[in-house]
């Protein structure tokens, strides 16, 4: 049997967060699914979720606080945390920028489905997933 895995759902858009978590809960690897409207919430929740998350899930543009600062607190926090880059920017520096902060995944929003199982899979058994 599959280890089950703990996700949260960190966007600042409640139909998108919705979707993706009845995406998630369709998964029969996934578990427990928390959202997160902001950087903020996130690490707000991070600090209190039992069980803790194994990926975040994290969009870059939020208020607040956004993706990018999200992840150098998350990385300072939690340097074993699992953090998947869920956004629409496609742009590569950006994308590098990403990577050298150490994040473990990046996935476009336009992705399918199945790809967003294989990116969570991969994250957690292999450490990485960059589509």
């Amino acid at each position: 049997m599959e280890t089950k895995i703990n996700v949260v759902i960190t966007d600042d858009h409640n139909l998108f967060r919705k979707g993706i978590g009845a995406l998630l809960s369709d998964f029969d690897f996934v578990d427990k699914i928390y959202e997160a409207g902001n950087g903020l919430e996130l690490l707000s929740l991070l600090k209190i979720a039992d069980p803790f998350p194994d990926v975040i899930l994290l969009d870059l543009n939020m208020p607040e606080m956004d993706g990018v600062e999200a992840q150098k607190k998350v990385r300072e926090l939690y340097p074993d945390s699992k953090i998947i880059i869920l956004t629409m920017e496609d742009q590569e520096h950006i994308i590098l920028h990403l990577i050298e902060e150490g994040i473990n995944g990046y996935l476009l929003k336009s992705a399918d489905p199945d790809e967003m199982e294989l990116a969570l899979k991969k994250v957690v058994h292999q450490g990485f997933y960059f589509s």
